[in-house]
């Protein structure tokens, strides 16, 4: 193999990235074939293989990025705006994300590597919690993982409604969340 600069290594591997998404969005992670992978992506199998281990690496790998702009959202910026982001994500990628956490409870070998993966990260999840709470802008009666958790699923609500279709207002939603979270006898002005 000729010797490549890091550059043009990091810019296939980002080619290769952007095809296999609209892959995986347009077929889901089984029906996106290596010869469709490779007709999206348009490489041969060798040259995306050479740098992806396989399909499940080209998966994990999207799935980890997305994950983490949405946590680096959630915690720089909190739940609006990243209410804002999902609805306005392309419902065809989001179908990918709700594949991706039905397979981590069917497929052993992907939950086992997504294991690994968050093993090595640090954990964060609440932070932005935290900051609020510690600021006097958000409710602190209710138990933070509560919160936390009511919040996800909300979030998680907001994706199951794009993958539908639904075109979505989230300012109305992300109104009432402020509102549910504000400190006892505070309101916002």
């Amino acid at each position: 193999m000729p010797k490549v600069s890091p550059e043009h290594v990091q810019a296939r591997r980002e080619q290769i990235l952007a095809g296999a998404r609209r892959c995986f969005a347009r077929w889901g992670y089984e029906g996106a074939t290596v010869p469709r992978l490779e007709r999206e992506i348009g490489l041969s199998h060798g040259a995306i293989f050479n740098y992806y281990r396989s399909k499940l690496d080209l998966f994990v790998e999207l799935a980890a990025r997305d994950h983490a702009r949405f946590e680096s959202v959630w915690e720089e910026h909190g739940f609006a705006a990243l209410a804002r982001v999902i609805a306005g994500e392309d419902p065809a990628w989001l179908s990918v994300y709700l594949e991706f956490h039905r397979l981590l409870r069917t497929d052993a070998k992907l939950a086992a590597r997504w294991r690994r993966r968050a093993a090595e990260e640090p954990d964060e999840h609440g932070a932005w919690l935290d900051l609020e709470r510690d600021a006097g802008r958000i409710r602190s009666d209710i138990p933070r993982e509560t919160l936390f958790r009511f919040l996800h699923t909300l979030l998680d609500g907001l994706v199951l409604a794009r993958t539908a279709g639904a075109e979505l207002d989230v300012e109305p939603l992300v109104a009432l969340v402020d509102e549910l979270l504000q400190p006892q006898g505070k309101t916002r002005s």
